[in-house]
């Protein structure tokens, strides 16, 4: 991700851009709640109201999660940064940028968004397809698990 690119200080008093840091992190969580949440809202909405899981609905779905998921947690974590002593905030941004397996888990999640984002454009919904990315994504959040925790 964006971050791994920013210096890396030895002392976390030395920690400089704490505000887009974490506001960068967490932009980034909030587009991964969001776009499970929508997925998950928008596969039930369209199988309560239509029977049949739709492109459409989900899509759009997704595209509210998205926006929302970025909103709710960027305004959270705006409010802790707000509301903490600078020397805090510089400690939260040296510990995100310090923590290696987190940074490659985030780059692990890219890669897997982006091959879900071609699989959704390319393929044709279906029910036993959605299954198969509900499967797929908790057996990659499994194996992400297990690799932040080796």
């Amino acid at each position: 991700m964006v971050l791994e690119l920013l210096p890396r200080v030895q002392k976390p008093d030395l920690q400089s851009y704490c505000y887009p840091i974490v506001l960068a992190h967490t932009s980034f969580k909030g587009l991964e709640v969001g776009l499970l949440l929508g997925a998950i809202s928008g596969s039930l909405f369209s199988l309560y109201k239509t029977r049949r899981i739709t492109k459409k609905n989900l899509a759009k779905f997704m595209n509210f999660g998205v926006f929302g998921g970025i909103l709710f947690v960027d305004l959270m974590a705006y409010s802790r940064l707000s509301s903490s002593e600078n020397s805090k905030n510089q400690s939260r941004a040296y510990r995100i940028i310090r923590n290696s397996k987190q940074n490659s888990m985030d780059n692990f999640t890219i890669g897997g968004m982006l091959i879900g984002h071609l699989a959704f454009r390319s393929l044709p919904i279906a029910k036993v397809m959605l299954l198969k990315s509900y499967v797929g994504g908790l057996l990659g959040f499994g194996l992400g698990a297990i690799y932040i925790r080796f």
